[in-house]
């Protein structure tokens, strides 16, 4: 029982650290420069985001896998296919945490909010599948592996191994 809360507990500070040094490196020159925030409310929003990461990289990451199970997606599949997947993941989720904590935390105006909010939409193609190799480095350094590869009979074996030690 310990060893699955200390499983579960690694899961997520892994996935948060992933989340939240990719996001900063993205997102910063988006709210400067496109949407135009002074940095003080850059800097509010950042600390917003980092808060929201933290508590949406878990999820995010269980939202991949899901959708990279339906899709058949596995460490064996071509660049195309985690190309596609990780882009529609990673718009589908983190386009509208985006948008809500500009507009909740940094008081930017609609239009240059919408706008900043389309712009990562749209390099959401360049930057859905480097955040998926990105997080799949990252957790493999940790030793928790990509979790889209285990299928649910191994899952299953790997928790049993997890909680019976």
């Amino acid at each position: 029982m310990i060893e699955k809360a200390k499983e579960k507990i690694k899961n997520f500070i892994i996935d948060a650290i992933a989340l939240n040094t990719f996001s900063y490196i993205l997102t910063a020159p988006i709210e400067l420069l496109i949407v135009g925030l002074p940095f003080q409310a850059h800097l509010q929003v950042r600390l917003f985001a980092a808060i929201l990461n933290t508590l949406t990289a878990r999820p995010y990451t269980n939202w991949r896998t899901f959708i990279f199970r339906k899709a058949s997606v596995n460490s064996q599949s071509s660049w195309k296919k985690k190309y596609l997947w990780d882009t529609l993941t990673f718009a589908s989720m983190q386009a509208p945490i985006y948008f809500t904590s500009n507009m909740i935390i940094g008081g930017g105006d609609l239009y240059g909010v919408i706008q900043g909010t389309l712009v990562l939409t749209m390099v959401s193609g360049v930057v859905g599948r480097p955040y998926g190799a990105y997080l799949d480095v990252i957790r493999d350094l940790f030793g928790l592996g990509k979790e889209y590869d285990l299928t649910p009979q191994t899952a299953r074996i790997r928790k049993a191994t997890f909680s019976s030690t």
